[in-house]
C-alpha cells in the first residue's frame, strides 16, 4: 500500500463552506462521492497543519500529501481545524 501513489486533486472551497460546517458541526453529514469525502478530510487536515505548524503555508499554496495525515501529532477538533482554516483564508486574502 506504502508504494502506491496517489493520484492529487485540485479542489476549491468557498469560505462560505467552512463556515457552514463549522455552523453546522455536530450534525449529520454525508459526502457524496470520493472527491466530496476527500475535499471534506482534506480540510480537516489543513486546518491541522496549520495548527501544528503556523508557518506551513507561509511561501506554498496549501496542500498535503497523501500520507501527512498519519504525522501529525496534534490531532484537534474538527471545528478547531475549521476555524483555524477559515481564519488562515481571512488573514490571506489572495490565498482563497
Amino acid at each position: 500500500m506504502q508504494e502506491h501513489e496517489m493520484h492529487a486533486e485540485f479542489i476549491e472551497v468557498e469560505r462560505g463552506l467552512i463556515e457552514l460546517l463549522i455552523q453546522k458541526a455536530g450534525k449529520p453529514l454525508v459526502a457524496v462521492g470520493t472527491t466530496s469525502l476527500r475535499t471534506l478530510e482534506s480540510l480537516y487536515w489543513l486546518g491541522a497543519r496549520i495548527i501544528n505548524n503556523p508557518q506551513a503555508f507561509e511561501n506554498e499554496l496549501p496542500s498535503l500529501n497523501q500520507w501527512e495525515a498519519y504525522e501529525h501529532t496534534l490531532l484537534p477538533e474538527k471545528t478547531e481545524a475549521l476555524h483555524a482554516l477559515l481564519n488562515f483564508y481571512r488573514e490571506r486574502p489572495t490565498a482563497g
